[in-house]
């Protein structure tokens, strides 16, 4: 029986970039493999500032042991809030964190500026949620890099498969 591998993404509404096609290329790889792969999305909202922490909760709560009475295997996160799901076997393939609370906190892209305390709590939940994860991988050393400086998690650098490389990292 193949194993069941959902993909959490959070999706922007009406935007496409790299994010939208790693995650493509991953689903398309996991199911070449022998895995039942499937992209789990809901949209993504960061504003007004509350929206952060609803986006949080959405995730949070969302069942995701299961679909159609059938068991999900391992879950496999992708993007803040996406790794705020409870999965007994998660795995975080980090794209990226809520940058505005990190490298970016004191620029004019920050909601976070000025809020320390604010920060601190953010910053706390997130790392809670990612060190739930049975293993934790970013796509790039600038990642990991971060992940190190801002959360003090551990991490490996795992690239993105080719849509041709013919390799799944499961």
């Amino acid at each position: 029986m193949k194993k069941t591998v959902a993909i959490l993404f959070p999706q922007v509404p009406f935007i496409r970039g790299g994010a939208e096609n790693l995650v493509e290329t991953l689903k398309s790889q996991l199911n070449k493999h022998g895995f039942n792969a499937e992209i789990v999305s809901l949209p993504y909202k960061w504003y007004p500032f509350e929206e952060y922490y609803n986006q949080m909760l959405m995730w949070r709560s969302l069942d995701i042991l299961e679909s159609n009475g059938s068991k999900i295997d391992y879950v496999i996160g992708t993007k803040f809030p996406s790794y705020f799901a409870k999965h007994p076997r998660k795995i975080l393939w980090l794209i990226h964190q809520q940058r505005s609370a990190y490298d970016l906190i004191n620029s004019e892209y920050s909601q976070f500026k000025d809020m320390p305390e604010e920060t601190k709590k953010f910053r706390e939940l997130d790392s809670k949620m990612i060190n739930e994860s049975r293993k934790i991988f970013t796509i790039s050393k600038n990642v990991t890099d971060r992940l190190e400086k801002y959360n003090h998690i551990d991490s490996e650098v795992l690239y993105q498969p080719s849509k041709a490389c013919g390799k799944a990292f499961l």
